[in-house]
């Protein structure tokens, strides 16, 4: 995120690449199969990189782009907030 931010692109399109791999899996533990998976990673990516100038660079980057993942799914639910369980959050973030 760091090199992106400093406006290297390739460094910019391997992050959205990767980050989109691990919303795809993130949103379709919480969903299932639904058709909603790739419009919910779509939006998390575009709120991301609207929102990219707000990330603290001294702050972890999985974290951040969590919660704008976890905002896009409360979205999805018509504003009822879900928790992630600890595995959903492992998971996401590749340990499992």
């Amino acid at each position: 995120m760091l090199r992106s931010l400093d406006s290297d692109a390739q460094a910019y399109r391997i992050l959205l690449t990767t980050v989109a791999d691990h919303l795809r899996r993130y949103f379709t533990l919480r969903l299932g199969g639904s058709d909603r998976v790739e419009a919910l990673v779509a939006a998390t990516l575009s709120a991301a990189h609207r929102r990219r100038a707000a990330y603290h660079r001294r702050e972890p980057f999985g974290p951040w782009i969590y919660a704008v993942a976890r905002y896009k799914l409360i979205q999805h639910h018509g504003g009822r907030e879900v928790r992630p369980s600890a595995e959903d959050y492992a998971s996401f973030m590749g340990a499992g």
